[in-house]
């Protein structure tokens, strides 16, 4: 039995024209992700998303199309205009950030925008904001009693014996008014205390650390994106039964 597999390049060949209306994919793309406030290919120019398009094509130019991108090849898209060419795809990478965008953006985050030490797997901050007021209320209540007493005397003249001229005693009491003498003071303590514990809490050793290090920087993030657009674009098996290694 003969099975006929469309693929892109059925469509475009190798005319570099129409190759280059393949870059729709990654403008709409990017696109997508800015009007999302995500930074997939933010910082990619029209020469690096050009490569990007050449790229894509030419390592699928020959893998079949789902049969739904195959209806669209054959009926809906004019081959011979590039504007409706540059609408497939923008089309294509549409769909593709709609149902790949939020894994790509969280992978472009922790992976290009998470500064991190390789030699550390613990990271703890604890921030505390305390608002303590306090007031403090002092009662004085005194009561004061003066006890006085004594005599005075002078010498007359021409005698040595004192002659008393007066003499006096008693006492006074000195009270407060709580209401007057109560003392009331406020505390207010504001501010902002932040602990950091960071490091190797010791279940892993440090070689380990950098082993899996070394492993996860060999991610290609291009590559995972390319392999997502594959799977709205393309068969991942051939008709037929034939496996079909993507």
């Amino acid at each position: 039995m003969q099975f006929d597999y469309p693929c892109l390049y059925d469509y475009i060949k190798e005319d570099f024209t129409l190759i280059a209306c393949v870059q729709s994919i990654f403008d709409e793309i990017q696109t997508e992700s800015q009007t999302a406030s995500g930074h997939v290919f933010e910082d990619y120019d029209a020469e690096l998303k050009s490569e990007l398009a050449f790229s894509y094509y030419f390592e699928r130019a020959k893998r079949p199309l789902k049969v739904l991108y195959f209806q669209y090849c054959k009926n809906a898209v004019d081959w011979a205009d590039t504007d409706s060419i540059k609408s497939f795809f923008t089309h294509l990478g549409k769909v593709a950030y709609s149902r790949f965008g939020a894994n790509w953006e969280s992978i472009y985050k922790a992976y290009f925008l998470t500064a991190y030490k390789p030699l550390e797997n613990y990271d703890m901050e604890q921030v505390r904001t305390p608002l303590l007021d306090t007031t403090n209320t002092t009662t004085r209540k005194q009561e004061t009693k003066v006890e006085t007493s004594g005599k005075t005397s002078v010498v007359p003249f021409n005698s040595t014996t004192p002659t008393l001229t007066g003499e006096s005693e008693g006492d006074s009491t000195t009270t407060e008014d709580k209401t007057k003498n109560e003392v009331e003071g406020t505390i207010t303590e504001r501010g902002t205390d932040t602990l950091t514990r960071r490091g190797n809490i010791g279940v892993m050793s440090s070689q380990r650390l950098l082993t899996e290090e070394l492993e996860l920087r060999k991610l290609d993030f291009v590559k995972r994106v390319f392999e997502d657009i594959d799977k709205v674009l393309l068969r991942s098996y051939m008709p037929g039964g034939n496996p079909w290694i993507l």
